[in-house]
């Protein structure tokens, strides 16, 4: 039995097929296969990705290669300053006068000065951020550090998926609120 759904559009029913046929799809008549195959084209455009090129009209040329630096917008940089370097270790350098950032390997956190935000970050605010740091401390190590320095783990440790495999994490707050994950991958 046939059903005409479209002018040009003819659909089978599977109940009326043999079972050996309902798996494979009807043959087209001849001088269907034209418009058989300009229909899926136009169906495969609307419903997956353009290519890079035809989005940004680049040549698959900006590929990220790794990330420079975050920034931490915070309503007191020197106690932040003083809280990353006494509990994370990171390094603490002066940029220019009033302008801090925290080093540790070969990464760097810029401190904004939300009092003193430059235009372009004006809907920064304090407390917004969450971020993941690596480390090979072991995480009993980095737990009971966060503890003797009166610092509260507010999740974890835990298994979770890091950028590069999976990771054991906990979570605590910094001075201002941010998000803090520090882990071991596995």
């Amino acid at each position: 039995m046939t059903v005409r759904k479209a002018p040009g559009h003819v659909f089978t029913r599977l109940a009326s097929l043999p079972i050996c046929q309902r798996a494979r799809p009807p043959t087209p008549a001849p001088g269907q296969w034209q418009k058989l195959r300009s229909t899926v084209f136009n169906v495969r455009k609307l419903f997956l990705p353009a290519r890079t090129s035809q989005r940004v009209g680049l040549r698959y040329s900006m590929k990220m290669r790794a990330l420079d630096h975050i920034v931490l917008c915070v309503n007191d940089v020197d106690a932040t300053r003083r809280f990353y370097e006494r509990m994370l270790h990171m390094e603490p350098q002066e940029e220019r006068p009033g302008k801090w950032s925290l080093h540790f390997g070969t990464n760097k956190i810029s401190l904004q000065d939300a009092a003193a935000a430059p235009g372009i970050a004006r809907d920064t605010v304090p407390g917004s951020g969450n971020f993941c740091l690596l480390t090979d401390t072991p995480l009993d190590e980095v737990i009971l550090h966060l503890k003797r320095q009166g610092i509260e783990v507010i999740d974890g440790p835990g298994e979770r998926a890091g950028a590069m495999g999976k990771i054991l994490s906990v979570y605590f707050r910094d001075p201002d609120g941010n998000l803090v994950e520090v882990s071991n991958q596995l």
